[in-house]
């Protein structure tokens, strides 16, 4: 019996119990996170009978499915909607990631909601979030993906705007959706494209038709339209501005959108069509330019902020710029493999967050009212320790070793395509800036004294969330090890059947340089934070006011927030206003203009009805004498 024969009910559990707590959780309150434990325990345990048989080799490749729409039906369709399950090496791999790191946040969920009134809406729309994005990691057919991939979006507004009492929370909800939508017309028109030009949706078949039936434009306008849903999914700039406020939401939500839900979906979706954008030297480029800008701008803004979680938002946008950098710059092994780590050590770091914030009883805080909590709560701070050094690139950590292959990705592409030379060095200095905002995160919330009174009477967690962030930190120890067992195998291998694409060659020689340059940075990086904020050399103030003009772009975060305000104010705002104009004016002289013409020639109509015989007589007679009239003619 095969694993890959159940697959199916990898993402059918969440699902199951979405159903169940949204029928019962009213009645089952807190009990509902027992059923929603069990289910996504469930969907794991599969998920790891699913990697083991993939790898092992028995079955690369597992495909079945039942046909919705096809061509006897609708006369067209071709099957475009055979709705079917593509589980290979990277969708194993990601599927064991998702179930994995979802497990752990559900878990930790069971102490961090508890008490609050409505907890079982809270479990539904987690399970049907973690089942949303586990069909989309494994869907054959790209318009069930999309499918998927709208779900994922659904729940992310729903739990964004969990709070919704809240204003702040109903605006970030509703900021978040809009955003996405709007990333999402790209995704659409280039699904409109390939089934116009393939007459499939298939992968597969896209994969195998697409080098042989598609010219270079055509597969560099599909691929580059696909990619702005995913700028959208994956807050790539410039439609990033949804993700700092979506800090709104409980911080378990926050942990499971950027650990392994609803930002990875982006970047998963580039990957998993990645043997369409190898074909297209233009979409690796702007793929890896956009990701650069977003990674070197995400940590320039996370550098300035005081919220302790719009913090690790920034963080989470910066690594998912390095995630698009290494898949634009032709390693799909750097992309998925920095992907792994950063599942691992996001889902400690927002759960570290979250274990703070349980400690000082709020939603978010203002970091400045820390400090002194290392003593206060040592295993949040050690574990969250792990998660910072790990972020931020230092060996032996997993962050380490995957940002080494992203900068040698790099390099390697800057070989035969020079313009790859100037997203290296951008990317040295966005390491820089890494490792300076998050020791800054840490320096300041758990180091000196407390300068509250709730972080005066912080206390550790309980073990319901100690015990989760002692496992994750323990990951991070752990993936390390995937590269010892040949990741590069078991993520790159499958694109070589579809589209060969292969980096040129770095010797070990230029290996261990780009390592040793990256760690000389980190560390230079490391020992200015410690100087500033710890030892006192100059205060941070001083620095702020050297630096006034950058400070101030940044600290208004590149002005994106007000250009789209702008727009929306002065643009879309008076343009409605117009159409509103049109729409009054369609009204009375259209509308009403045609209702009164009407009863006027009713008027005129009904006074033909005399009720007399020989008046009828007489129009008949008279009609009867025109045809003939016109017969004759």
């Amino acid at each position: 019996m095969s694993a890959l024969e159940y697959a199916w009910l990898i993402p059918t559990f969440p699902a199951v119990a979405f159903v169940l707590i949204t029928l019962f959780g009213s009645r089952w309150g807190e009990r509902s996170g027992i059923v929603a434990v069990l289910f996504t325990a469930l969907s794991f345990i599969l998920s790891v009978f699913v990697i083991i048989e993939v790898l092992s080799g028995k079955e690369l490749t597992y495909e079945n499915g039942i046909t919705w729409i096809s061509k006897e039906s609708v006369g067209f369709a071709e099957e475009i909607f055979k709705f079917g399950l593509l589980i290979d090496k990277l969708a194993a791999v990601m599927l064991f990631v998702v179930a994995f790191g979802s497990l752990i946040i559900m878990i930790y969920s069971l102490g961090y909601m508890h008490g609050d009134e409505t907890v079982h809406r809270y479990y539904a729309e987690m399970s049907l979030f973690i089942s949303s994005m586990l069909l989309l990691v494994i869907s054959r057919n790209i318009l069930l993906l999309f499918i998927a991939w709208e779900l994922v979006g659904l729940c992310s507004y729903l739990l964004i705007g969990y709070w919704y009492k809240y204003s702040t929370a109903a605006s970030a909800a509703k900021k978040a959706i809009i955003v996405t939508r709007v990333a999402d017309i790209g995704f659409m028109l280039g699904l409109v494209l390939l089934y116009n030009w393939l007459h499939t949706l298939d992968i597969v078949e896209i994969f195998e038709r697409a080098p042989k039936e598609l010219t270079e434009e055509q597969i560099t306008i599909v691929s580059l339209l696909l990619f702005i849903g995913a700028m959208g999914k994956s807050s790539q700039v410039p439609l990033h501005v949804w993700l700092p406020d979506a800090m709104e939401g409980p911080t378990t939500v926050s942990a499971l959108i950027h650990a392994v839900t609803m930002v990875k979906a982006g970047v998963y979706m580039v990957a998993r069509m990645y043997p369409l954008y190898v074909l297209s030297d233009t979409a690796m480029l702007v793929v890896a330019y956009i990701g650069a800008i977003t990674a070197f701008m995400a940590a320039s803004m996370g550098l300035v902020r005081i919220d302790i979680k719009r913090i690790v938002a920034y963080s989470t946008m910066s690594h998912l710029g390095f995630i698009a950098l290494a898949l634009g710059s032709g390693s799909i092994a750097a992309g998925m493999y920095h992907l792994i780590n950063h599942s691992m050590f996001k889902a400690l770091l927002f759960l570290a967050t979250g274990s703070v914030l349980h400690a000082v009883h709020a939603r978010s805080i203002d970091i400045r009212k820390l400090g002194g909590l290392w003593k206060k709560m040592p295993i949040t701070a050690i574990t969250a320790l792990v998660a910072i050094v790990s972020l931020s690139g230092l060996p032996p950590f997993g962050g380490f070793w995957s940002k080494d292959e992203i900068l040698a990705a790099i390099k390697a592409s800057a070989m035969h395509e020079p313009a790859y030379i100037y997203l290296y060095y951008l990317t040295m200095v966005t390491a820089f800036l890494s490792v300076a905002y998050l020791f800054r995160w840490y320096f300041i919330v758990f180091l000196g004294k407390p300068k509250s009174k709730e972080a005066e009477h912080a206390h550790e967690s309980p073990a319901i969330m100690t015990v989760p962030l002692i496992v994750l930190a323990a990951c991070s120890f752990i993936v390390p090890t995937v590269k010892l067992f040949g990741y590069d195998e078991v993520v790159s291998d499958w694109v070589g059947e579809y589209a060969p694409y292969h980096l040129p060659h770095l010797t070990e020689d230029e290996h261990e340089k780009i390592a040793v340059i990256s760690a000389i940075i980190a560390v230079i990086s490391f020992l200015t934070v410690f100087a500033v904020y710890y030892l006192k050399v100059v205060s941070s103030e001083t620095i702020v006011r050297t630096f006034k003009p950058i400070h101030t772009l940044v600290n208004n975060k590149y002005y994106f927030d007000h250009a789209y305000n702008y727009f929306a104010e002065r643009i879309v705002y008076v343009f409605s206003l117009l159409l509103d104009v049109l729409e009054r004016l369609y009204d009375k002289y259209i509308v009403d203009g045609i209702a009164k013409v009407t009863l006027m020639f009713g008027d005129v109509i009904k006074k033909l009805q005399t009720g007399k015989i020989q008046d009828y007589v007489t129009l008949i007679f008279l009609g009867l004498s025109v045809l003939l009239i016109i017969l004759s003619i």
